[in-house]
């Protein structure tokens, strides 16, 4: 009797012990799918749309093919007798500088482009704007300097007047804005707080294992 008695008990201890073991197992494996999920998200969004770290990436890249296109537009304008008379270091200095462009339109059109279909897009991003960059800069060297002043002053003259009135009379301004009296209040809901280890347990775990599992604390497993 008393060894019966004992082998019932030590069945009930190993089942007991591999029972938490089995949900241990489940519970880890349940862990690893989520992990791997939100990782294959996170990879997918970020090769497929831009985020803001491609957004500034971008906008860094432009800066500095300005930069380069401001510098080839000056030798362009104003050493081309040397390119002429075959100098080697400004011919050096002049590759150089088309090859960090060409480096710099192939490093921003291999970031994330937004996939929304517009009325009207300029075509082959980003190497047309880029163009189009670098053949404004070169026009604008080979400007005078009676044609520098004249349009600079135009251009003080336009900024003062948009400051001063245009700013502070704009009508798209007034439709985009809106104010709100000093006694009237506006009372916003408070945003629901959504369990996304439920959700994502719920989505990964099959309901006939969540119905084994039922003194489980996922918030505390998880």
């Amino acid at each position: 009797g008393t060894g019966s008695s004992d082998e019932i008990a030590d069945d009930e201890i190993t089942d007991s012990s591999s029972s938490d073991t089995d949900i241990d197992a489940i519970v880890a494996e349940y862990q690893e799918k989520i992990h791997i999920a939100a990782l294959t998200r996170l990879s997918n969004e970020s090769t497929k749309s831009p985020t803001s770290v491609s957004s500034r990436l971008v906008t860094w890249a432009i800066v500095v093919f300005t930069l380069w296109a401001l510098a080839l537009s000056i030798v362009l304008a104003h050493l081309m007798d040397k390119i002429a008379a075959k100098i080697s270091w400004v011919i050096a200095y002049m590759i150089t500088l088309m090859m960090a462009m060409i480096i710099t339109i192939v490093f921003v059109a291999w970031q994330p482009q937004v996939k929304k279909i517009v009325p009207f897009s300029i075509p082959v991003v980003p190497w047309t704007p880029m163009m189009v960059i670098m053949l404004n800069l070169y026009l604008m060297t080979n400007l005078n300097q009676m044609s520098w002043t004249i349009t600079c002053s135009w251009l003080f003259i336009g900024i003062l007047l948009y400051v001063c009135h245009g700013a502070w009379h704009s009508k798209e301004q007034k439709k985009t804005t809106f104010s709100i009296p000093e006694n009237n209040h506006i009372k916003l809901k408070p945003l629901p707080k959504k369990d996304v280890i439920g959700v994502c347990s719920t989505m990964l775990i099959p309901g006939h294992r969540l119905g084994r599992l039922p003194r489980i604390s996922w918030k505390n497993r998880l």
